[in-house]
This record gives C-alpha cells, sequence and structure tokens, in this order.
C-alpha cells in the first residue's frame, strides 16, 4: 500500500504541475497573441481566448476532438476558462498569501519588544478578530461591490494574520530570551539591529507551512463566491461558474466533473506541498 500510494502523490504531483505550469504558460501567450473571431487553428484559439465561443458549434457540446472538455452554455471551451481560472485564483491566493504572512510575522515579531501586558492583550485581539467568519462579511461587501475581488482579498488578509503573529511571536519570545540574544543586548545593539540579524534568519522558514494553507483557502473562498456571481466579473473565467450553469442544465455532466477535478487536484497538490515544506 505504500508503494501504491507513493506512485499515486508522484502522479498527483507531477499532474498538479503541469497544470499550473500550462494555466501560467496560456497567460503569457494571450499577452502576445490578440484574440480574432475566425479560428484558423482550431486547437489552439479555444485555449488562448476563453471568452470567445465557437461559432462552428451549438453550445453544451460534450468533449469532442476540438473542445477536450467540452464546451459551456454560450460555446466557451471548458478547458481553457479552468485553465484561465486556476491562474485567476492562484494569483489572487498568492497575493493574498505574500501579504498576510507579512503582515502576521511583521506584527508578531513587533510585539516581541513591548511589555508582556501588551502581548496579552494583542493576543485576545487576535483570537476575537480570527474568530469572525469571512464569507458572510465577503457576502456583504460584494453585495454592494459585486466584482470587486479586493474586497475579499482585504478581508482574508485582515482575518487570516493571527495564527501567524502568535506563532511569530511566541517563537521570537523563546529566542529572545536565548543567551545569544541576551549577549547581543547586552552589547547595546538596537531592537531593529537584533531583529534583522538575530531573530529574522530563524524565525522566515517557519512560515512555509502557513502559506499553501492560506493560497488554497484564499482560492476556495473566491471559487465559493463566484459560484453564486460575486467573485471575480464576468467574462472573467473562475473554477466554480460552471457548477452553476450544471445547475441549470443537469445534462451537460462534463460542467460537474472537470472542474470539480481541478479543485480536488488543487487541494491535493496543496497538501503534498505543505508535506514537503514541513
Amino acid at each position: 500500500m505504500t508503494v501504491v500510494r507513493t506512485i499515486f502523490l508522484r502522479i498527483s504531483w507531477t499532474l498538479w504541475s503541469l497544470w499550473i505550469v500550462l494555466s501560467l504558460v496560456l497567460w503569457l501567450f494571450t499577452l502576445f497573441y490578440p484574440p480574432t473571431t475566425n479560428f484558423s487553428f482550431p486547437f489552439i484559439e479555444p485555449l488562448l481566448h476563453p471568452e470567445m465561443s465557437d461559432a462552428t458549434l451549438p453550445p453544451l457540446q460534450a468533449p469532442n476532438l476540438f473542445h477536450f472538455f467540452g464546451t459551456d452554455e454560450l460555446g466557451r471551451d471548458v478547458l481553457s476558462r479552468l485553465l484561465f481560472g486556476t491562474f485567476y485564483s492562484l494569483s489572487f491566493g498568492i497575493i493574498v498569501g505574500l501579504l498576510t504572512c507579512f503582515l502576521g510575522f511583521f506584527l508578531g515579531l513587533v510585539l516581541t519588544f513591548f511589555p508582556l501586558w501588551i502581548q496579552r492583550s494583542a493576543t485576545y485581539f487576535v483570537e476575537i478578530f480570527s474568530s469572525l467568519p469571512l464569507l458572510p462579511l465577503a457576502l456583504i461587501g460584494l453585495t454592494f461591490y459585486p466584482g470587486q475581488v479586493a474586497i475579499v482579498g482585504f478581508l482574508k488578509i485582515v482575518l487570516g494574520w493571527g495564527n501567524i503573529a502568535q506563532f511569530t511571536r511566541l517563537e521570537a519570545a523563546t529566542l529572545f530570551h536565548s543567551p545569544r540574544l541576551s549577549a547581543a543586548r547586552s552589547q547595546g545593539l538596537s531592537s531593529a539591529r537584533i531583529a534583522w540579524k538575530h531573530l529574522l534568519p530563524p524565525l522566515l522558514p517557519g512560515l512555509a507551512p502557513f502559506f499553501p494553507q492560506i493560497v488554497f483557502s484564499s482560492v476556495l473562498s473566491l471559487a465559493t463566491l463566484d459560484f453564486f456571481g460575486l467573485g471575480f466579473p464576468i467574462p472573467t473565467p473562475t473554477l466554480a461558474e460552471m457548477f452553476r450553469q450544471y445547475a441549470e442544465n443537469q445534462e451537460a455532466w462534463w460542467l460537474l466533473v472537470f472542474p470539480l477535478l481541478v479543485i480536488t487536484g488543487l487541494l491535493l497538490g496543496f497538501q503534498e506541498l505543505e508535506r514537503k515544506v514541513n
């Protein structure tokens, strides 16, 4: 069983990596390949321009030679929209992940240099703030400003930095009372210099396990909002828009199966990435 699991994980990791690389390559191609109304290369244009429909075929076509994942209710290529949806969703998740890690790490490190009563007060504040639900707040914001995914990103960052700050504060406090840092303080080094030379190098690797979790949770939250039409503005490709189309066209099984496989594959890939960085 161990051998089978290892083979499965390696195949899943390879497919996950190839899917993400392909989504990036297709997005880069669109910067140099302008859209056209005539499909001179029927295998290429539908992939490069997910917002365009194939006029030679009726909508809701099952997987075929020219559209490997079929087409949606508007005649757009499902494979292309999933690839571009992956790129846009991952870009959103990576930006949110980086900003969340930076904010949590910075605040946790700064708190280390404050008195203990301030650290405890900040801990209570973080616990209260982190318990606030993201999706209801995002739904309220996007109801008034639909299509503004920056609202989702802002809420995700503001509500998600607490655990990182707590981890950084506790680890920094342990290092702060070590003999090495006690010697540095006795030499009269400033707090900024102590943080830069003696705290940053050992603390930064500890952020690695948090990053994949934040990226995928951001992607999943955005996909949930996309299902309700409150995520990326139309006609931006998303990972969950086809679930809504499937609810209205349940004979189009490919609108459910392929997006579900992609989201599940992303989850497995991020779990494997988290395992590798731990």
